[in-house]
Order: C-alpha cells, then structure tokens, then sequence
C-alpha cells in the first residue's frame, strides 16, 4: 500500500460520485469511500484501488501483485488525477 498526499479543499463525496456515474462495468468499481479499476501498463495488468484519508489529506493506493513491477507508473496516473 502506497499513501500520496492530496491539498484542500478537494471534493472527494462529489469525485466518487462522478466517477460512479460514468464507471465503466467490468473495468472500475466505486463504493463507499474507495474507487478502483482494472489497469494494463506495458504486459502488466492487475487492480488499482484508492481510498481517501480526509483527516490526514491523503489518499491510501493499493496495487495488486500484477502491478508491483510498474507500481512508480501506476502512482503517477493517480497522482496526477489527485
């Protein structure tokens, strides 16, 4: 698990929203305070979740063992969606 630190004010309740009304089935999940996708980066493929902390400002990643090699990868298209 990977945490990146996200500055305020950012509406995470109304992200969450918008990317559940635009999830595309069998390719991203959004529930209750988390937002995940199934990811392909190079011959890597697997699932990234991420979680907002709101208390501390940061958000928890999660990224499956499929893409642990091209995890710096995976974070930055995270970090640049935060």
């Amino acid at each position: 698990m990977f945490t990146l630190s996200w500055q305020p004010p950012y509406d995470w309740s109304w992200m969450l929203g918008f990317l559940a009304a635009r999830a595309v089935d069998g390719v991203e999940t959004v529930g209750e305070g988390f937002y995940a996708r199934s990811l392909v980066v190079g011959e890597h493929r697997g699932l990234i979740s991420v979680s907002p902390h709101l208390p501390t400002h940061t958000v928890q990643v999660s990224v499956s063992a499929g893409l642990l090699p091209v995890a710096p990868a995976c974070l930055a298209k995270v970090f640049a969606s935060v």
